[in-house]
């Protein structure tokens, strides 16, 4: 799931959203001014649980979601500050002001926004199954199910036809061995399916069969 997300993560227009993403990201938590006014915005929302925007680490699994979801969340905060007074009225040193300005026009452009949450909406999929499998709990009944449903919560967001279809290329590439006979088994002899409608699957239930028997 990790190499899904990364897959994703290169495509021209997921890499655009995600550097500028990281563009403010690195903003609010490299410099001072920003980074203190981001923190006490944040701590008047004491729902959002957090107090700092997360950066990408090569060390983490799903990284590049962690960092745009825990953006999503800190959205509301961020835009107050852009569209406060103090950061109309703060003089930037003259090394960062090209990165103030290009902070500002990405949070006041509602499109950087739909963007940011429509990757985000993405690949929530692919980390959620990451986080299923990382429990200390039997999971592998569970495989299919949830390699199944990526291709359906790709269809969710409001993407281009092109887009759709390089996102599902390359879930099909990476999820396609999960979607084996052998785990169709796995899965309908699971004690915990609740849903009798799948064995009237014809197509589940044949493959069942061509491993039982």
């Amino acid at each position: 799931m990790d190499l899904l997300m990364r897959d994703i993560c290169k495509q021209q227009w997921a890499a655009n959203i995600i550097n500028k993403a990281n563009k403010v990201v690195n903003f609010f938590r490299l410099h001072r001014w920003p980074r203190s006014q981001l923190r006490t915005q944040l701590l008047q929302f004491l729902e959002l649980k957090c107090t700092c925007l997360l950066r990408p680490a090569q060390t983490r699994f799903g990284t590049h979601y962690v960092m745009l979801q825990r953006l999503v969340v800190c959205a509301k905060a961020i835009t107050r500050i852009v569209n406060g007074l103090a950061w109309e009225n703060m003089v930037w040193r003259k090394d960062i002001r090209e990165k103030a300005f290009f902070v500002e026009e990405n949070v006041l452009d509602k499109t950087f926004w739909t963007e940011v949450k429509k990757l985000a909406a993405l690949m929530k999929g692919p980390y959620n199954v990451l986080r299923e499998v990382d429990k200390d709990v039997h999971c592998l009944s569970r495989i299919y199910d949830m390699a199944y449903q990526l291709s359906v919560f790709v269809r969710a967001p409001p993407f281009t036809e092109e887009e759709r279809d390089e996102i599902l290329s390359a879930v099909a590439n990476r999820t396609d061995m999960l979607l084996s006979p052998i785990h169709v088994v796995v899965w309908l002899l699971d004690p915990m399916l609740m849903d009798i409608a799948v064995f009237s699957k014809v197509e589940l239930m044949a493959q069942f069969e061509s491993v039982v028997e």
